[in-house]
């Protein structure tokens, strides 16, 4: 017998009649009367109509089929009873129940010595946004205007005004020959750290990928001479050609930096170099050898290599 789910609504029995009672409601009506199996319901039947008897299957019964997740070595994703074992970071996605990185295409900018560079969320550089102009400087990944006559520096020995990106301004005064400029002021003497470095770098080549194949970028015997002014001198020849780069030296730190173009397989490549070291003492300093190559366009992601770098005096 087919029941409907819900809640119960019984409905009352009317009571039976007899058969007298029938026969006599019925002879009035003129229809004959029916027997006695005719009016009464079977002795089984139910005498009422449950609504609300719930036919599925009870958890105790054999029927029932109990679903078990299954997260096992599973960060992510269904668990097999339409649940979830976990979710993923929102930089990371969901693969084969694990949570993996995605990088994300120009999520920040970088400075790269005057370059603003893009860069993804997993920090691998990407094509140039912009370099910066003369009168600007790359500052947290941004080109910002330079401010005149920030504070007082050496140019060629003399004292002059610098704007916040080091460059040089009004002229301010000349020091006496047996003063030298340090950090825009006349001290007497030589600096303690004049005099001719040999450098040695590691690794000693580094292998970079670019246009026509590769390319091995590799290093060689390089001097660095810092005068009685605190001014550094790199001079070295690279394929057949010259290059001279100028720093300066600012108490125990310097920064010489400069850069060549040169033609490889038909592309035209220039390449920017810099060095930045701090002196350990008077005869030794270490630091980093930065050059960025540039294939055809400087507006095209530029290859980085970085080496470790330590200069030793030479007697």
């Amino acid at each position: 017998m087919q029941m409907r789910h819900g809640w119960a609504r019984r409905l009352p029995v009317l009571p039976r009649l007899s058969a007298l009672s029938l026969a006599i409601l019925l002879g009035c009506s003129g229809v004959s009367p029916p027997s006695e199996l005719d009016v009464l319901p079977p002795t089984d039947a139910p005498n009422e109509i449950d609504e609300g008897e719930d036919a599925s299957p009870k958890l105790d019964s054999p029927d029932f089929e109990t679903c078990i997740p299954d997260c096992d070595e599973v960060a992510c994703g269904n668990d097999g009873c339409g649940g979830n074992c976990g979710a993923c970071a929102p930089d990371e996605s969901c693969g084969d129940g694990q949570c993996s990185l995605v990088c994300l295409s120009k999520a920040s900018t970088v400075c790269v010595g005057s370059i603003v560079t893009w860069v993804d969320s997993c920090g691998e550089l990407e094509e140039i946004l912009e370099t910066c102009s003369t009168g600007t400087e790359c500052t947290d990944g941004a080109c910002i205007p330079c401010l005149p006559n920030e504070k007082l520096g050496c140019v060629e020995g003399a004292v002059h005004w610098l704007d916040s990106c080091g460059n040089p301004g009004a002229f301010e005064k000349e020091c006496a020959a047996s003063e030298l400029c340090n950090e825009g002021v006349c001290v007497a003497g030589n600096s303690p750290f004049s005099g001719q470095y040999a450098l040695t770098l590691s690794p000693e080549s580094i292998e970079v990928a670019e246009p026509v194949g590769s390319l091995t970028l590799e290093t060689s015997p390089v001097q660095i001479g810092i005068d009685g002014a605190g001014s550094a001198t790199w001079s070295l020849t690279i394929n057949g050609i010259d290059a001279v780069y100028i720093g300066e030296l600012n108490q125990e730190q310097f920064t010489v930096a400069g850069e060549i173009t040169e033609t490889l397989g038909g592309i035209e490549v220039v390449r920017k170099t810099w060095i930045q070291a701090l002196f350990l003492d008077e005869d030794h300093f270490a630091g980093t050898w930065t050059e960025m190559v540039f294939f055809g366009s400087e507006e095209a992601a530029p290859t980085q290599a970085v080496w470790d770098l330590n200069g030793a005096r030479i007697p």
